[in-house]
């Protein structure tokens, strides 16, 4: 008698919990239906930064570049923003990826060098000391030699002005320059001599000029104070220039490296 009083005391409270104030409405699990649904978040409120998928290590090394590189950013800006171990240990799995397919491609860089020499650098550009030192011996022989095949044929204008203090600067240069390879080095002042600088379009200075003798062809070789390095090597260029042994694009080319890799004209 009592189990069964509490057994009806029991449904009667399911039913009163299952039914609505108005009493109108029979729904829950008593009258066989399942409850209704929890209502879902709006899609469009899903969270922004979603976490990067991350391959296997194969599947990145087979991958292009651009998606690696691609997949590098997202994984690195995914771990700073998540502040995560495991999501910084993606970042640095890509970034393996990414420095073992570089040392692959430096290695058959190294090895591609070898088999096909035409394309390596080192047969005119030396690295070590002794074969730097070879190629600078053989540019001076070259200036020198070019110097002094010319002297009668070209001289240098030398521009300055009262006011110049870096003229007086550049004038010793210029005169070591004359008595090494016997040259002939005209020193012009604009102010006195407006129709020279008029001619050769001085309007600052110093200015040194290539002039060929007998022609209207001159070249500039240096503005400002420089050395005397540069000024023979500048000489020598210019004189292949005017001689037509190269063209403008080949300025820097010198007879050992014409026709070779660093000729933009070859």
């Amino acid at each position: 008698m009592k189990l069964s009083l509490i057994l009806i005391l029991t449904m009667a409270a399911m039913i009163a919990g299952a039914t609505p104030n108005d009493g109108d409405s029979k729904n829950g699990y008593f009258w066989y239906e399942d409850p209704p649904e929890p209502i879902e978040k709006d899609p469009e409120k899903k969270e922004k930064h979603q976490k990067p998928s991350i391959p296997s290590h194969k599947a990145m090394m087979d991958m292009h570049p651009d998606d690696l590189h691609e997949l590098l950013e997202e994984t690195r800006k995914y771990a700073v923003y998540s502040r995560n171990v495991k999501d910084v240990v993606d970042y640095y799995k890509v970034q393996d990826a990414v420095r073992r397919k570089a040392a692959a491609f430096t290695s058959l860089t190294s090895l591609a060098m070898l088999q096909n020499p035409e394309l390596n650098a080192r047969s005119q550009y030396a690295v070590t000391t002794p074969g730097k030192n070879a190629r600078k011996q053989q540019l001076d022989s070259f200036v020198s030699t070019k110097l002094a095949e010319n002297r009668s044929r070209f001289a240098l204008g030398f521009f300055v002005r009262e006011t110049c203090g870096v003229c007086a600067a550049q004038r010793p240069t210029l005169q070591y320059f004359q008595d090494k390879h016997g040259w002939i080095v005209q020193e012009i002042d604009i102010d006195e001599r407006p129709d020279i600088a008029h001619r050769f379009n001085v309007r600052v200075t110093p200015m040194i000029i290539l002039i060929e003798r007998g022609t209207s062809r001159w070249q500039n070789i240096a503005v400002g104070a420089e050395s005397l390095s540069m000024i023979e090597q500048n000489t020598y260029r210019s004189i292949r220039l005017l001689q037509g042994d190269v063209d403008p694009q080949q300025f820097y080319t010198n007879e050992a490296t014409q026709d070779g890799f660093f000729d933009p004209g070859a």
